[in-house]
């Protein structure tokens, strides 16, 4: 198999990544933060949605400057990646992952970055209602 052959877009695994995508997003911001909001008392409720919505986007942004270089690209001993793509250098519309050799690199991205950001999310709801 060659090089070329292997490092093709697929539009049906294109389509269901922006599908599988847009789902984790939606169990985090009307999701998580209505299920948050509820637990919280009622004076408290509309704080609580809010903060799953800012850390929602809040991580977003160190997704996007720095958390994926240091997840996804290189290696400094193991341990974490480098800063290769920091603030997505490199990154355009036809950049393949080679952990994700189907999609483009951007929804890759924006793929990790919903998960990212529910972690986030999960965690800060434990502090909020413990």
């Amino acid at each position: 198999m060659s090089v070329a052959a292997a490092a093709k877009i697929d539009t049906g695994d294109t389509a269901w990544m922006i599908v599988a995508t847009a789902l984790v997003m939606l169990m985090t911001i009307p999701g998580l933060a209505l299920f948050y909001g509820g637990l919280a008392k009622r004076k408290d409720s509309l704080n609580t949605m809010a903060m799953s919505f800012v850390t929602f986007c809040i991580i977003s942004l160190l997704w996007v400057l720095y958390g994926f270089s240091f997840s996804f690209n290189g290696d400094i001993s193991g341990l974490m990646g480098d800063a290769g793509k920091a603030f997505l250098k490199g990154v355009g519309p036809g950049s393949i992952n080679d952990l994700a050799k189907t999609i483009p690199e951007y929804i890759f991205i924006v793929y990790q970055l919903t998960f990212a950001a529910i972690t986030v999310a999960l965690a800060s709801g434990a502090y909020m209602n413990g």
